[in-house]
């Protein structure tokens, strides 16, 4: 169930950062997933302190999506690094 969750989560991410990709600036896509993978970081590093093992779990499973939809714009990412689109 989790992969299935994580996959779908992806998708709707890829979708969403296409959509950032044609509608803004590049700067966006590619400065926003970094705020993404800080948050997925940050929280897995705060999971531990929680004394609720439940919660911790549900942290866990937080931190996995925002680290999903960061890895999401990759391919926009690498594609923008090498300036294809000439625009910033």
């Amino acid at each position: 169930m989790k992969l299935y969750t994580v996959a779908s989560i992806y998708l709707v991410a890829s979708i969403a950062w296409w959509l950032v990709y044609r509608r803004l600036r590049s700067v966006y896509v590619l400065c926003l997933p970094f705020a993404f993978y800080g948050t997925a970081f940050f929280l897995l590093g705060m999971a531990p302190y929680t004394l609720d093992l439940t919660a911790r779990g549900w942290i866990y499973n937080v931190a996995t999506g925002f680290y999903a939809v960061a890895s999401a714009s990759g391919s926009f990412f690498f594609a923008l690094n090498f300036g294809s689109e000439g625009k910033l």
